[in-house]
Order: C-alpha cells, then structure tokens, then sequence
C-alpha cells in the first residue's frame, strides 16, 4: 500500500495530499485495486480500496480500506473516514442501505459506475 504521492516510482504524476485538500470537489472511487485502470469495485463499504481524485479527475492517493473486513458497520465507518478526508462523491458499483444512509447523513454524494476508476473519475469531474 502506497499512502502517500511519491512512495511508488509509478506515482510521480500524484499532487501532494495538501494541494489536495485546497481543490474543490474531491471524488472517492470504490475500487480493486490501487491504479487509476483498476475495476470500479462492486462493494461500496467493502471494497479493496478507495481511490482519491481531485475535481479534475487526477489520481491524488490510493488508500486500503480499513473497513474491509470488519464484522458490523462498514458503511458509516466508511463515510466518516472519506468524509474526514474531505471526499464530497462517492463512486461505487452498487451502494447498501447503511452506505447511503450514512453518506446521506454527511450530505456525500453518491453514484454508481463500472468501468475503470479513471473513467468514473473524470465522468464525475464533468458533472
């Protein structure tokens, strides 16, 4: 797992996670795996990873999901932990009912897609 822009010589073109935090819309694709050409993952909370995008649709940070394996309440644990990373869309192959009720509840967005994480990415940053 590579945290940070520049921990993986593939990462060079990632912004730093600061610039990041300034930019506006911030998208969070559900994915499986940690490149931009991953699979849109099926599992909104259980998903492998959560790739972080900026308003352009540029690949920021790929992070494991640390809820992945818990045994109760994947989908809020998930929402506050994008949400604390300032992600306002949620992109996902499908969404439970406690995913959107939690993303609902922090006023997140939410959306569906399949395809590569890229392309859901800028999709979204077209919106």
């Amino acid at each position: 797992m590579f945290e940070h822009p520049g921990d993986h010589p593939a990462d060079d073109h990632l912004l730093d996670f600061r610039e990041f935090t300034r930019l506006g819309e911030r998208i969070a694709v559900a994915a499986e795996g940690e490149t931009a050409e991953a699979s849109v993952s099926s599992q909104s909370a259980r998903s492998p990873y959560f790739l972080l995008f900026d308003d352009r649709g540029v690949l920021v940070e790929a992070v494991a999901n640390p809820f992945r394996e818990v045994q109760r309440g994947a989908g809020p644990q998930v929402a506050d932990f994008l949400a604390a990373k300032g992600l306002r869309i949620i992109i996902a192959g499908e969404f439970g009912p406690r995913m959107i009720n939690a993303l609902q509840g922090r006023q997140m967005e939410f959306r569906t897609a399949a395809g590569s994480a890229a392309d859901a990415a800028a999709a979204a940053a077209e919106q």
